[in-house]
């Protein structure tokens, strides 16, 4: 039997994760212009976010409070899955570390979810944990996504290479 964090590393988990992944990312695009603007994850401060919250109606606060505990709940899973997934396909004995800004992205963005969905449901006094959570969770991602690409990208050349000398 595979083991949950092999399993991560199989071509079929890394290929749904990033059509899930792509999938949910469209959809942002169309929550946000249900709710007339920007959504809270792209605020990068408690203000920023305070400020867009007393912009939206109550209707839009219920339809972004019910996108981010669905899409944006399943939507760092999967971008989780595929740089986890990644980095211990390619790093060898390294992949543990090599995942963990993947790991840590995942759990800042769900805590950061959190807080905005306390907010959109009248309970914004966790708000201005975004100006730390925000970000954080997009350093962390930004980090996973080139330790994934690069890992990637390394072996494709390290196999290119040996082809060559075949």
């Amino acid at each position: 039997m595979t083991s949950p964090i092999r399993l991560l590393t199989t071509l079929p988990v890394l290929v749904l994760s990033l059509v899930l992944m792509i999938l949910i990312g469209i959809s942002f695009a169309q929550v946000q212009s249900l709710i007339g603007g920007p959504l809270l994850d792209v605020m990068v401060s408690g203000d920023a976010a305070r400020e867009r919250l007393s912009e939206m109606s109550a209707s839009e606060r219920q339809l972004h409070f019910w996108a981010t505990v669905t899409l944006d709940t399943v939507y760092p899973l999967a971008y989780g899955a595929l740089l986890a997934g990644l980095a211990l396909r390619f790093a060898g004995s390294q992949g543990p570390l090599a995942a963990m800004p993947a790991l840590l992205t995942v759990v800042t963005d769900l805590f950061e979810n959190l807080t905005q969905a306390l907010a959109l449901q009248g309970l914004p006094q966790l708000i201005g944990l975004k100006t730390l959570l925000t970000p954080a969770k997009f350093a962390l991602f930004i980090t996973a996504a080139l330790i994934g690409a690069g890992l990637m990208l390394s072996a494709g050349l390290r196999d290119i290479l040996r082809q060559r000398r075949l």
